[in-house]
């Protein structure tokens, strides 16, 4: 069996390519997934805290946004989301 040097290279040139695109892509898709997984445990811990401090009379609206800035700040984007809520 005789290979095309030509033909080799190419092919190795194209599995290089393709290793690159894939390494490219990789940071943003899993950026995204930390990302959407952080505001999944934002909205569940929305409403944890609506059920534990609704007995005060505290709630915080569950929305996309609330529970985007919930996963990515943590307890102080609580804070800020409730004090947002309150002015607005």
């Amino acid at each position: 069996m005789v290979f095309d040097t030509g033909a080799v290279l190419l092919f190795l040139a194209g599995v290089f390519l393709l290793f690159l695109i894939c390494k490219l892509l990789m940071r943003p898709i899993r950026w995204l997934l930390k990302l959407v997984f952080s505001t999944l445990l934002g909205g569940i811990t929305i409403l944890a805290g609506n059920w534990i401090l609704g007995i005060w009379g505290w709630h915080l609206a569950l929305n996309p946004l609330n529970a985007m800035i919930l996963g990515v700040l943590g307890l102080p984007g609580m804070v800020m989301a409730e004090a947002l809520s309150n002015l607005l």
